[in-house]
């Protein structure tokens, strides 16, 4: 090792740390900081906050806490100074001296600066231990001068939830507040409607609400402009009155729990709110509307054509009776995992003029018995579309074909036919006329083999720059995957690598 290399010997310094050597570390970081200073180059301030570290796990705070303040004098505009200065304190039991130091930071700081997210988002979804103390929070809370703006809540005590609400209702700066997993069964979303500022409201399915405390958090949370909330089945008494106005939402994905305890009561999915006539006059502005759920017949599809910004749509895990009109807005469609079922005698709406700027078309293990004539129809007049996932339909490629000839899919720069039992070579050498946009393309599990692939990557035309083979029926070459490698082309390697075993993914629906 060089005396001159300040980043080796910090390394050095980082590795005598872990081993808990701290004097050797101590002794490494220090030459380091004297390199670092007196030649220049390496990382003078991380040097300086892994030397303060030391100091004090060798009981030096003092030392410690010259090393923070000297990051700080390095560099004022580094929040790794401040972050450093203001632990040492606590440390020392000089807590109002730490949080000024918070408070200084904040004010100096670039308001797009990474450390800035270390005092104003409460996230516990990296905490270490199982179950996270309302004591530890309290503490961060205070070392941010409750200027917190985001919260994500995990593994909290049933008993700690409405005593934290409590303390993140006198933060008038909260305005995002995520519910994650592994909270108790006991668990009562309830409170979450205290916290009236809130802008974004995002719930797991452990944390999954009654219709009438997702009605109570609509009317008492005014702000809110994107709620994601799991809503318990429930009796339709039970909607009586629902919020008449709610201007500011913009984004309502509402999914539906399917449980057996539920079954006396219909799907969320089922009451009017969703498939009111009059969605426009509550939500006029809403910009992304999902329905989620697991094999649930709706009666009435959404009346979604009236909204006039409506850009994101998706009916996810549904069986469908009729398919919904569709707004000139629309750029997103998501079908996956539903099952269309036109009943006998009912004549189908016409598609083909619906959403004529859409760019995105998600059908992956969508289930129709006329799939072919619905991707013929519609798609086309769509030159916009630019995004389209076939995955697991049941397809027949003379459809798929169809719908490349006519030119409805000449603007595509990405497509997944993986999974489609009839796909095979004659396909690739349509994309190569037909698609010329392509530029990701997902074949995995099909019939094609890797010499007309290899056509694709040679034309001229091919503007390819991610190909996925997965578990093909005819797996390719080593040699093959270099070739194409060679050409620019991204080959992803499989998820389940060489001998591992994991368990069976349960396929979620693709929004």
């Amino acid at each position: 090792m060089q005396k001159s290399d300040a980043s080796s010997l910090q390394a050095y310094g980082q590795a005598q740390y872990r081993r808990a050597n701290f004097h050797r570390a101590l002794a490494a970081f220090t030459k380091a900081t004297n390199q670092a200073l007196q030649l220049g180059g390496g990382d003078t301030v991380g040097i300086l906050d892994n030397r303060a570290a030391t100091h004090c796990k060798l009981q030096v705070p003092k030392s410690g806490l010259q090393d923070g303040k000297r990051m700080i004098e390095e560099n004022k505009m580094d929040s790794r100074g401040y972050l450093r200065t203001a632990k040492i304190l606590q440390l020392m039991g000089r807590s109002d001296k730490a949080i000024q130091t918070y408070q200084y930071a904040l004010r100096v700081l670039p308001l797009d600066d990474p450390g800035r997210q270390l005092w104003i988002h409460l996230d516990l979804s990296k905490a270490n231990k199982p179950n996270v103390s309302l004591k530890s929070i309290q503490a961060f809370l205070r070392r941010s001068h409750w200027r917190l703006t985001r919260a994500s809540l995990v593994n909290l005590q049933p008993v700690d939830f409405p005593r934290l609400m409590a303390g993140l209702r006198q933060i008038p700066s909260l305005e995002h507040l995520e519910l994650l997993g592994s909270f108790s069964s006991k668990f009562d979303v309830a409170p979450v409607y205290t916290l009236t500022g809130l802008r974004t409201l995002v719930c797991s399915a452990s944390s999954e609400m009654t219709l009438a405390h997702f009605r109570k958090v609509l009317l008492d949370c005014p702000l809110l402009e994107r709620v994601e909330v799991y809503i318990k089945p429930a009796p339709f008494s039970d909607v009586e009155t629902f919020p008449a106005k709610l201007p500011n939402l913009r984004s309502l994905i509402i999914l539906g729990i399917d449980y057996p305890r539920y079954s006396n009561d219909p799907s969320t999915l089922n009451l009017p709110f969703p498939t009111n006539a009059t969605l426009f006059d509550i939500i006029p502005n809403l910009e992304e509307f999902y329905l989620i759920c697991n094999s649930v017949m709706i009666r009435n599809v959404p009346e979604v054509s009236n909204l006039p910004k409506l850009k994101r749509f998706g009916l996810l895990g549904i069986k469908l009776n009729k398919y919904p009109e569709l707004p000139e807005s629309l750029e997103h469609l998501s079908l996956s995992m539903s099952d269309y079922n036109l009943p006998l005698g009912v004549p189908s709406n016409d598609i083909s003029a619906m959403a004529p700027n859409l760019k995105t078309l998600i059908l992956h293990r969508f289930q129709d018995d006329e799939l072919g004539p619905f991707l013929i129809s519609f798609t086309q007049s769509k030159s916009s579309l630019t995004h389209l996932d076939l995955e697991g339909c049941h397809l027949h490629v003379e459809d798929l074909l169809i719908a490349m000839m006519r030119g409805n899919l000449e603007g595509l720069t990405y497509l997944n036919i993986s999974g489609l039992a009839e796909i095979d070579d004659k396909v690739i050498s349509n994309i190569i006329d037909m698609v010329p946009n392509i530029k990701e393309l997902n074949i995995s599990r099909t019939q094609v083999k890797e010499h007309s692939v290899k056509k694709l990557l040679d034309s001229d035309k091919s503007n390819l720059k991610k190909l996925v083979v997965h578990k093909m029926e005819t797996p390719f070459s080593r040699d093959f995957l270099d070739y194409a490698r060679s050409k620019g082309v991204e080959i992803p390697p499989p998820i389940n690598l060489k001998g591992t075993k994991r368990a069976p993914v349960t396929p979620t629906p693709r929004r």
